[in-house]
């Protein structure tokens, strides 16, 4: 999904019309917060899903393990760890893989290691 498309924009204001009526209709302040996260829980996988069905994985297990450890206090840290982890491989492999093949290959054909991981370079641009 292009972020400038009809469809995106649809998407959005959809996820914006929820969160706007589950705001204005559920009174509890606890309720709406509950039902805004959700919301937009669900609205970020199927987000994701529409991109690539493998992307929805990655996502699912770093929330399932973020929501472990955000539930022990003491280890919280390690939560935040794996997250960032996560974002780092997916948004500098393609960085390391090209520089290293440029560095010790130098030529084009060296290069054509990168494209084993197109879905590397897709999940970086759609987050």
């Amino acid at each position: 999904m292009k972020m400038i498309s009809f469809t995106f924009f649809g998407f959005v204001a959809i996820v914006f019309i929820l969160l706007l009526f589950t705001n204005k209709f559920i009174k509890d302040d606890d309720k709406s917060l509950k039902t805004a996260n959700i919301i937009l829980l669900v609205a970020s996988y199927v987000f994701v899903i529409y991109a690539d069905w493998r992307f929805a994985v990655v996502l699912a297990v770093l929330t399932l393990t973020t929501w472990y450890f955000a539930q022990r206090k003491k280890e919280y840290k390690f939560g935040i760890i794996i997250a960032i982890l996560a974002l780092a491989f997916f948004k500098y492999t393609n960085f390391f893989v090209e520089s290293f093949a440029k560095i010790f290959g130098g030529g084009e054909n060296e290069l054509q290691c990168t494209e084993h991981y197109p879905s590397i370079r897709n999940f970086v641009l759609y987050f």
